[in-house]
């Protein structure tokens, strides 16, 4: 069992970002946990589309870069956390639990 399903919450892992557009168009998801760095291009050009596609859900933005502007980018385009790795699995099962009740 991984640890989103043992802290209470289903989830669905995509490898791209068409997966992940596909997904958000026909699925309800409360949140994303969202890599800046992705194949092809920066994480943070899709938000817009996500909060479009999905209006209510929460995005939690993961990064190794420490870029203050890329933060403030983020924020102003509407995420609701923002995590730098390395972050400890405490951290993630915090924030997880303050945006999202568990579903099971």
């Amino acid at each position: 069992m991984d640890l989103l399903q043992l802290w209470g919450y289903a989830y669905k892992d995509v490898n791209t970002v068409s997966a992940a557009i596909e997904s958000l168009a026909s699925e309800h998801f409360d949140l994303l946990l969202l890599d800046m760095v992705l194949p092809g291009r920066p994480g943070y050009e899709l938000i817009p589309k996500i909060k479009k596609l999905s209006p209510n859900i929460c995005i939690v933005v993961m990064t190794g870069q420490d870029d203050p502007a890329l933060e403030r980018k983020v924020r102003d385009l509407g995420i609701h956390h923002y995590l730098h790795k390395p972050f400890s699995i405490k951290a993630l099962e915090k924030t997880l639990h303050e945006l999202v009740p568990q579903t099971t």
